[in-house]
């Protein structure tokens, strides 16, 4: 047996991609990243949409690649969302489930609001992300835009 196994994870979805390091893995989150391991390369940060647009014209292979490998984060996302809500309302605490990262989730907008408030449990309006509508949207042009190369078009 190999000592090493294999993950990825998108460089410009970094939070998400370990917080389902964590769930999936049941590892407990670490306080912080080491640095040696991750580096802050985001190149969506400084990318003009002309920067990618010359990538989707010239790597086509590769940026179909990344639609998706994003679509397969989107949802196993979901997925994790959804085994967490059934947890939460089967009984299962916050407490409990040490391997998901609250904080993280919560950073990207994530919370599981009616736990431990004396609600009712966890419904599916309780789980929320920050910012859904307006990354519809965006997704919304961006399938529009990719409708054009055949090769690029990944559902996501």
């Amino acid at each position: 047996p190999e000592p090493d196994f294999i993950w990825f994870g998108i460089t410009e979805r970094m939070v998400e991609s370990t917080s389902l390091f964590y769930y999936y893995f049941k590892a407990p989150p670490m306080r912080k990243t080491p640095i040696h391991r991750v580096q802050d390369c985001r190149p969506t940060a400084w990318w003009t949409p002309e920067d990618r647009e010359e990538v989707r014209r010239r790597e086509p292979a590769d940026y179909a690649v990344w639609r998706a490998a994003n679509a397969i984060l989107d949802v196993r996302m979901e997925k994790m969302k959804m085994e967490l809500r059934n947890l939460l309302q089967g009984g299962e605490t916050k407490k409990s489930l040490y391997y998901v990262d609250w904080d993280q989730l919560e950073d990207i907008g994530v919370t599981f609001d009616s736990v431990g408030d004396g609600g009712d449990g966890v419904g599916d309006d309780d789980v929320q992300d920050k910012d859904d509508d307006e990354e519809d949207i965006e997704e919304k042009d961006e399938e529009e835009e990719d409708i054009e190369d055949p090769a690029i078009i990944i559902s996501r």
